[in-house]
């Protein structure tokens, strides 16, 4: 996860999500204001700082698609 956050980081990405869905979380960097990496539950409504937080994504309606699809 290290690795290729900072690949990211470094080639100037803007927003890095890391969703795990077995443990149900996501953890959210904003490379711009690196105070803003913040841990979300699949209950939560994550917005896209990309956006200023207008548009959001609302895991707790795509929670079991999300297990159904990736999880153990």
């Amino acid at each position: 996860m290290t690795l290729k956050l900072n690949k990211y980081e470094a080639c100037g990405v803007k927003e890095y999500w890391i969703i795990d869905p077995n443990k149900e979380y996501i953890i959210k960097y904003f490379f711009e204001n690196m105070s803003l990496t913040n841990i979300y539950t699949f209950n939560d409504i994550v917005p896209l700082e990309l956006y200023e937080g207008k548009i959001s994504v609302d895991f707790s309606e795509i929670k079991s698609e999300i297990i159904d699809e990736f999880g153990e």
